[in-house]
């Protein structure tokens, strides 16, 4: 992300147009300030990221879940979605829900939609997908085989430093971790942990 460093005596001048850009991600901000360090702007998806990716790597026992999805997942200890849906004692209809049927790595269906995205779970998170209640297992397992597999990109933010470059949603609760495969055209999930992090009020 492209880096602009203002003139706070100028600032007002131009500052629709830095909030403009600010929002929609394409560059950071900074204004130096006399007599402290400055002010720095970023989008509130840019902040999010680095929260999240803060907390996860401050808390050992979240890098340690992630280290285990990491492992399954090369490893080949893991799922397909059709295996996830039977662990889970439900019924395989990938065009269910007005979702994109599968189709060939890389092809794009009648309309110019591109193709549904493959799902494949590393085991560590197919357990803790299982054990989640009832109730919020039904609304992760619709986003992840629903929204999650037709825009995988736009659905998580991107994880920074050496988090990156994995994608983090926010689902019912909890944080569903996973990253994309794009020669295969498939989500990889990493990890479902409950969420607990409390942000600031914005």
């Amino acid at each position: 992300m492209p880096l602009r460093v203002l003139d706070a005596a100028n600032l007002g001048v131009s500052l629709g147009e830095v909030l403009e850009a600010v929002s929609r991600g394409y560059e950071r901000v900074h204004v130096p300030v006399q007599g402290s360090s400055g002010v720095s702007m970023v989008c509130t998806a840019a902040l999010d990221a680095l929260e999240e990716s803060f907390e996860i790597m401050s808390e050992h026992s979240l890098g340690e879940r992630l280290r285990r999805g990491e492992h399954a997942l090369r490893t080949g200890d893991f799922v397909s979605e059709k295996e996830l849906a039977e662990e889970l004692g439900l019924a395989f209809a990938p065009d269910a829900g007005g979702m994109v049927a599968l189709a060939a790595p890389g092809a794009t269906p009648a309309g110019g939609t591109a193709a549904r995205w493959r799902l494949v779970t590393g085991r560590p998170a197919k357990d803790a997908l299982v054990g989640v209640h009832e109730r919020e297992r039904a609304e992760l397992w619709r986003f992840v085989t629903g929204t999650l597999l037709v825009d995988p990109d736009r659905c998580g933010i991107e994880l920074v430093g050496d988090l990156a470059p994995r994608l983090l949603a926010r689902v019912a609760g909890y944080r569903v971790i996973y990253r994309t495969d794009t020669i295969q055209h498939a989500v990889r999930l990493i990890d479902i942990h409950p969420w607990t992090f409390v942000h600031l009020a914005r």
